[in-house]
């Protein structure tokens, strides 16, 4: 028992603060990202990311998600393209539903919540 305690004292610990979001949010990578993906909306068909681009971009993108939303990373990884071009529209927010994951036989599809902005960016990256 006093060792569930004290990991969950650790884990506290290492929360995500917003500071924390707010750094990386302004962070060099971010910047990279956001104009890489700012670049490729008016690349014509041939035009493709090299790996080190497309993976800065990857990773931008999950992140952002992941933040947002705290969900297992089983969740993200086995979101669809399909399931992110069914994604309801609610305000001005996206919804996009996971039906398959972990623990699917028992909450249902998982939720994943992202704002208009990166709903669009992982559009542009699915493409």
């Amino acid at each position: 028992m006093k060792r569930n305690l004290q990991k969950h004292d650790d884990d506290i610990g290492k929360f995500i603060s917003v500071e924390d979001v707010a750094s990386f949010d302004k962070s060099e990578v971010a910047l990279q990202a956001t104009k890489l993906i700012g670049m490729t909306q008016s690349w014509s068909e041939g035009n493709i990311l090299g790996q080190q681009q497309y993976t800065l971009v990857r990773d931008f993108l999950l992140v952002n998600v992941a933040i947002a939303n705290a969900n297992r990373s089983g969740v993200l990884s086995e979101m669809t393209i399909q399931q992110l071009k069914n994604a309801l529209k609610m305000d001005d927010k996206y919804i996009i539903s996971v039906s398959e994951h972990k623990t699917a036989v028992v909450y249902g599809p998982a939720k994943i919540i992202v704002s208009s902005t990166l709903y669009n960016w992982l559009l542009i990256f699915c493409g």
